[in-house]
């Protein structure tokens, strides 16, 4: 199975927030540390807060989101191909990778 073919709900810093605080809310109740811990781990977190969530209009998980742009028709092809050229004809590929940087 392809991993690109499953959907994911999109996650938010507001949403991360909220699991934090109700895994700190349980981790103080008697008995349920091992609840809060199962929590954080079915959402991927740990126990910090993350220092983004202070800057304004910013949100973490907007910057990890997956760009199909530029996976499938964006730099990756060049860039591939510039490496590859490298590989291929050695130190005289350079050329190919200077004007990948100079893009």
């Amino acid at each position: 199975m392809c991993i690109l073919t499953n959907a994911y709900p999109a996650r938010t810093a507001e949403q991360s927030k909220g699991v934090l605080t109700q895994y700190r809310r349980l981790r103080r109740q008697p008995g349920l540390r091992g609840v809060a811990n199962k929590l954080l781990r079915s959402y991927s977190l740990r126990p910090v807060n993350n220092a983004f969530w202070k800057i304004r209009f910013s949100d973490p998980h907007d910057a990890l989101s997956f760009d199909k742009l530029h996976v499938f028709a964006g730099l990756t092809d060049h860039f591939l191909d510039a490496i590859y050229r490298f590989i291929v004809s050695g130190p005289d590929g350079l050329d190919d990778i200077t004007t990948i940087d100079d893009r």
